[in-house]
Formats: C-alpha cells, structure tokens, sequence
C-alpha cells in the first residue's frame, strides 16, 4: 500500500509542469560557443570582438533581448582595440544583458575597466535565494528582467519554476550567427560557452544528466519568461493536500472501498482545480469536468451492486518476458562482472612506453615518432612545410614543436586557422588594417604577419581559403611585401610559413579550387601525420595517461582496449580524449571503479565478429586461461563461476571454432587459445583441441553429404551451443563446404 501511494503521488506531481501556462513569450534562441567554434576563431579565449560581431548580428537579425554568460575578468593586452569596442556596444544596447554570479547585484558594475553598466543590466539566475532541487528564484532577481509585466509582485516571495526536461535545445553555433543569415525576430537570445576546462558543468535536478551550467541556465531563463513559473502562496499547499486526497482515493479503490474512493478523489481534484487556478495556470476543461465524474461513479457504484464486483486480476508480466528480464540482467552480471575481474591499473610497463613531448602523447613504437623525428630535422632549415592529417591529430602541436627546435624559436609563433574566415575576414586578420578601413575600425591594427616577423606563421586549413585570398598569400610569400587593409604603405617581414591541411589538395588543384603555383611555394617539405585508427598503440598511450591525469582510481580491462581499437575515431585524438572524459563521468555518476564500453557512449562498430564475444563468454575463456586448460580445467571454470559443466564445455567448443575460423589450423587455434606461446605449446592441451576440432568437420562431413543447409547443421549438429558462436558456426560450415571436394 506504501508503494502505491507513493507511485501514485510521483505521477500526479509529474502533472503539473506539463499544465498549460497563463503566459507565452515569443520565443528563446539559445546560442553555444563550442570547441569547434574556439578552434576555427584562432583558439581561446577569443578576441572580443567576435562578441561584437556576434551581438551586432543578433541585433540585425531581429533579436528583442540578447543575455551573455561569459566571464570578463581582464582586458585582452593583444587586442585593446575589440575590448573598447564591446565595452562601447554594451553601454549603447540596452537589450544586451550579463550573467552574473554576484547576488545582491550592486547598482553599478564596471565592465573590462572601460565602462560602467548600471545594475539592472545584469542577472544572477543561480543566486542564494535559489534552489536547484525545483528550480526556485527570488522575485527581486526574476521579475527584474524576464517576468511579463505585471506577472509577479515586486516582493522577496520565491516563486517555483519549471524547467522542460524534455525540451530539445539545438543552440545556434557561434560562427554560424558570424556568417549565416538568422531571422530572430522578436526572439530573446542566451549565449553561453560548453569548453571542457572552460565552463563549468552541472547535474541537470529532472534527469540527472551532466549538463554545461549555461545550458541549465538557458532552461531555466525560458522557463520564466516563457511564464512558466508559479508563486509559492497558500496554494501550494492546497495542492499538496489535494494530491494526498487523490492518493488517498486511489488506495480505498484499489482496496475495493468504491463509494468513499470516488467521493475522496472528486474532492481531491476540486482542490486541485482550485489550487492550480489560485496559482496563475489556465486549468483545461476536462480537469473542471473531473470531479464531477468521480461523483457520479459514487452514486453509481451505490445504486448498481453489479458495478461492485472485485475485478479480474491481470498477471504483471507474462512468463515469457520475465524470462527476457531475467536473461537481459544475468548477461548484464556476467558482463560486470567480467569487467571489473579483469579490470586493473595502467601497468608499469605501459607508462614507461609511454612519450610525452611538447602536448603530444603516444607509444614509443608509434609511427608517430618518426614523425617528429623529421619534425626535428627540418626545423634546422627555413624551408615551408606542409603537414597532411584529419582534424584532430594534432598538426598544429607539430607546427609548434617545429617552431621550437628552429633559429626562430625566440621570435612569436602565430596560428591562424583559415577555415575560420571569410575572405574578407581573413585578409584583414592575416594584413592587418588601417584606422577607418572598415565599420568598426576604431584604430590601426597589426595583422598575424606582423606579429609574425622573425618566427612562425602557422596557416591551419590552408585547402579552405578563396581563390583572390591565394594570390594575395602567393605575393607575400615570393615577395615578403604587403599592405594592410586601407593602406598604401609596403610592409616588409621575414616569416616562416607552416600549413596543414586534411584536405587532398591535388583534387582541390584539378577543380581549380586551389592555385598550383601556390600548393609548389608551400609544399617545401611534407609531413604526414596517420590517422588515430592506423596507430592503435597511441589509442592505449593516450587513453592511459589522460585517464591517470583524470583519474588514477578507475581501471580498466584489456576488453575495453580492444573495444577502444575497434573504434574509427574520425575526430582522431580530440575524440578520444572527450570521450574518455566522458566516460569518466560515467563511471563516476555509477560509483564505479571500472570503464565499461557503456561509458564512453560509443557504437561497438564490429560487434558480433570473431573478436568479440559477450560478457559471460569472455569471462568463460579467462577463466580457462587462468587455469591453463589443464585437464580438470573445465570442472574448475565451473566451480568457480557457478555454471554447469556442460555449459562450460558448450563454450569452450564455440571458442574452439571461432578461433578455428581466424587461425586455419590446429596449431593457431591453440596459441589463440590459450593467448600464450608457452601454454599453446603443452602437447596435452594440443591433442584435447585437435581431437575436438575433428569432431567438428566429422559433423560437417555428414551434414554435407546429407544436402543439409548452415541452419539445420547447427540445430542439428550444435543444438547446444550457445548463440554468441551461432556466427561462427555459419562461417566454419561455408569454409568446410568450399574445402569440400565438388
């Protein structure tokens, strides 16, 4: 009855944050400022005048109200001239408001020491007087921007807002508003930032995902204006006795007391109505109906004695699905289980293989090496390189560690990516400009050359650039003469250039999408870094020793490494590492010990092949091992996991032929086997799977002279296998039928 009780009060709270709102807004755009976003910007923190450009296109797009939760602690010392200019469009747009984390807000707060913005230009949605259990807010801090007019008293009354976990919030990306064309009117508009190590990150209260603080913010800022918020007043209580009358109702029915249960909910749901018209919620018709009904059903269940007999038990489940649950969660054991005996902490041996140099990590025997071998040799000499590799690599780590064994290590290295830019964009980043070249130029400003004089020039997705920005970039580079954008003035620099790309800029050249006189002044010395996938000695490296950086506490099994090669990783080593901290979360939101696969929400791309298995077979074959497939061996697997002998040797039969399939042989089926040359080499453990495996293709032999079909060989023949291997069998039966005299 407890259990009831509470089940039943949990839905109907559930009820009301689904209730239709008094009020609507126009709508909220939710803008993200992502690692994509800060790589292809020049790397953070961003210049600020990105921010300008970014609020000045909100504002043409239309936007009513524009909130940033960005932190400014200091000026920008490289780019004074983009902090004057956003203190400026601050202080002239009154629609553009901040995130603040002080609570109270003082009258006046002074922004990057250039200007000062009075107090209600600010918001601190996650204030003292808020509670993130139910999402409660100070009138003070809610009313003074977001509430509609009129909505909430101008009091210190907390007010209770409900946020839609189920809402899909696909934010805008902070080049997309740069470059593309938004319609936002009428629309308020929330910026804020999801950078690992940057942001901070939180447990949303309705679902308990991990979530960006801003990202929770966003939703809670919508859910005010949007009026979906509710005064606690008297009403709240009459709601919760109304939902205890409910309750109450449903027990005395289900318990067959009818008459008292319909008179108890009818009143129950008239406080209801009640309470949630008191509170500001437009209460749908049928909801007014409802009480009425419950009425009815009293006098009914009175007057019909018919109405009043006990109805028939439904069963909960039928046998055939808890057989399914119970399966589903004995294969979850096994597979936990396997993990975790298995799992242990990065071995002695892997962290002295492991090499770190200048932010590149990887295996001492990685082809990576080589690499940065010639990495080191040509920065002896001022000849172009050009680096090939797909994002994520790490090209621009090679770059720097070019620049740092070169004559020129003293002087700056400068990184631009290209593929951040538009034409116009990228010339006066890359040249400069002259005071009054464009809207906005406030003062002279010396471009990435420049600043480049006497090092490195790093130009990152050089296959991304226009055709006019080409010839410009191939003057400079055969003249080493420019001039800045509005000006007349030759500037003269001496500057190394490194590009990358991931692109295949011979293609690019045969679709005239890229000037070949500029790919031959480029390509002075080619550097090729292989991809993630090709070099799975790195994916241990890295994962390794991020997750000791991590968190030294979690282990890891030799499963989950090859569950972690199977992978494509096309975001290369960026992808891997946001992976693993993700499954590092994972772990942790499970008070776990140990990765499994789960935690890294990555598809198991090769699933059901002949590397893998499922958790209660892997655990059956390690088992073997451990006691090297002596010859009580089977009897010991059983006892120590629990299992019938017969399912044991079931078992070792399908590992039997799986491996069979991948070696061809006897022999390399036992050093598959047994995972050790030592062990594969005892002439009694040899002889065991020999004899077995020419039981298998006797089997085989008969099934195909009986005409029979892959299908029938294995219900006839290996009824008793289990379905993991049912792959296996499919695949040795085609290889015996080809090997088969025709």
């Amino acid at each position: 009855m407890k259990r009831t009780f509470l089940l039943h009060l949990i839905g109907l709270l559930l009820l009301l944050p689904g209730l239709a709102p008094a009020q609507q807004s126009n709508g909220w755009v939710a803008v993200v400022i992502s690692q994509e976003d800060a790589d292809r910007l020049g790397g953070w923190p961003l210049d600020r005048k990105y921010y300008s450009l970014a609020i000045e296109s909100l504002l043409n797009s239309g936007a009513g109200s524009i909130y940033l939760d960005l932190a400014f602690p200091s000026a920008d010392l490289l780019h004074p001239e983009s902090d004057a200019w956003f203190a400026d469009l601050l202080k002239n747009s009154p629609s553009v408001h901040l995130v603040s984390q002080a609570f109270p807000i003082p009258d006046s707060v002074r922004i990057l020491n250039l200007t000062s913005l009075h107090g209600n230009r600010f918001i601190a949605p996650f204030s003292l007087v808020f509670s993130p259990e139910y999402g409660g807010f100070s009138t003070d801090s809610a009313s003074l921007v977001f509430s509609p007019a009129g909505a909430v008293p101008a009091s210190s009354e907390k007010i209770v807002v409900f946020p839609d976990p189920d809402a899909v919030i696909s934010p805008v990306s902070l080049t997309s508003v740069l470059t593309d064309s938004l319609n936002l009117k009428g629309k308020s508009v929330f910026v804020y930032t999801n950078l690992n190590g940057i942001s901070s990150f939180m447990e949303f209260p309705a679902t308990g995902a991990v979530v960006p603080t801003g990202d929770l913010y966003f939703r809670m800022i919508q859910a005010i204006g949007s009026g979906r918020f509710s005064l606690l007043l008297p009403a709240y209580w009459l709601l919760v006795f109304s939902l205890l009358a409910v309750s109450g109702g449903v027990i005395l029915f289900r318990n067959r007391i009818r008459i008292p249960a319909a008179f108890f909910t009818g009143t129950g749901l008239s406080l209801l109505a009640g309470g949630l018209f008191l509170s500001g919620y437009v209460i749908p018709g049928w909801l007014m109906l409802l009480p009425l009904v419950f009425f009815l059903a009293g006098i009914l269940f009175l007057i019909l004695p018919g109405l009043r007999q006990d109805p028939v038990p439904v069963p909960s489940a039928q046998p055939e699905d808890r057989e399914q649950d119970l399966s589903e969660l004995t294969d979850l054991k096994y597979r936990l289980n396997f993990y975790e005996n298995l799992s242990s902490a990065i071995p002695d041996d892997l962290s002295a293989r492991i090499v770190s140099e200048d932010g590149l990590v990887f295996h001492a025997s990685s082809p990576l090496r080589e690499v940065l071998k010639k990495s080191v040799k040509v920065a002896e000499t001022s000849i172009p390189v050009m680096i090939f590799g797909e994002s994520g690599t790490g090209k621009e780590r090679v770059a720097r560690l070019i620049h740092k064994n070169s004559p020129r290590a003293e002087k700056p290295f400068i990184a631009v990516n290209c593929g951040s830019f538009n034409e116009n964009l990228i010339e006066s980043e890359l040249f400069g400009y002259e005071k009054g070249a464009f809207t906005g130029a406030l003062q002279s400003k010396p471009g990435r050359f420049e600043l480049a004089d006497g090092g490195t020039l790093f130009l990152d997705e050089i296959g991304e650039t226009s055709s006019g920005f080409q010839v410009k970039l191939l003057r400079v580079l055969q003249e080493g003469v420019f001039e800045r954008v509005g000006g007349v003035t030759p500037i003269r620099v001496s500057v190394r250039i490194i590009t990358a790309t991931h692109q295949d800029l011979n293609q690019l050249i045969r679709e005239k999408k890229f000037r070949e006189d500029l790919f031959y002044r480029l390509n002075g010395f080619v550097l090729v870094i292989p991809p993630l996938r090709e070099r799975p000695q790195d994916i241990e490296a890295i994962f390794a020793a991020f997750l000791k950086d991590k968190n030294p506490d979690l282990n890891y099994s030799p499963a989950l490494l090859q569950f972690l090669f199977r992978q494509d990783w096309k975001g290369n080593v960026r992808q891997l590492i946001s992976s693993t901290e993700r499954a590092v979360v994972n772990a942790g939101l499970r008070n776990r010990s140990f990765l499994i696969p789960e935690d890294f929400e990555l598809p198991d791309l090769t699933r059901g092949q002949a590397d893998i298995a499922d958790g209660k077979a892997l655990q059956i074959l390690d088992s073997f091992r451990s006691h090297q497939f002596k010859h009580r061996s089977i009897s010991l697997v059983a006892a120590g996991l629990g299992l019938h002998r017969v399912t044991v040797t079931e078992y070792f039969r399908g590992w039997c032929i799986r491996f069979y399939n991948q070696a061809g042989t006897a022999e390399g089926t036992c050093r598959l086997l047994a995972g050790d040359p030592v062990l594969a080499a005892d002439d009694g453990f040899q002889a065991r799977v020999s004899e077995y495996l020419a039981g298998a293709v006797a089997k085989a032999d008969e099934a195909l002279a009986a005409g029979w079909d892959a299908g029938r060989f294995i219900s006839e023949k290996f009824r008793n296998c289990p379905s993991v291997f049912a792959a296996d069998l499919e695949v040795f039966y085609e290889n015996q039928k080809r090997e088969r005299p025709s």
